[in-house]
């Protein structure tokens, strides 16, 4: 028990030598600021991220349809089911010609 007594005590005499933290001696007057005008600041996005982020959802959407057309006119060309598969991943298998 004496060994976890001076534990504790080695564990709160290792404090003596802290001090409070300093913060920036503006701080308090930019808070101030700040709360007496918090209007001052435009906030918000600007423009150009909702350009961009409009711009990201048409190519999406024009990727989705042309990716769909692609393959509706792909499953008409080479059927469906067995054949299908077999077309697409298999077109190395094809007999030669000699």
């Amino acid at each position: 028990m004496k060994a976890k007594e001076t534990w504790i005590n080695d564990t709160l005499n290792s404090l003596e030598g802290i001090r409070r933290a300093t913060s920036d001696p503006g701080l308090f007057i930019k808070v101030q600021a700040e709360a007496l005008h918090p209007m001052s600041k435009k906030r918000g996005f600007k423009g150009a991220y909702y350009w961009s982020a409009a711009a990201c959802i048409t190519l999406l959407i024009a990727l989705n349809i042309l990716s769909a057309l692609y393959y509706h006119q792909s499953e008409n060309l080479t059927g469906s089911g067995v054949a299908a598969v077999a077309t697409d991943y298999l077109y190395f298998l094809r007999p030669v010609k000699l």
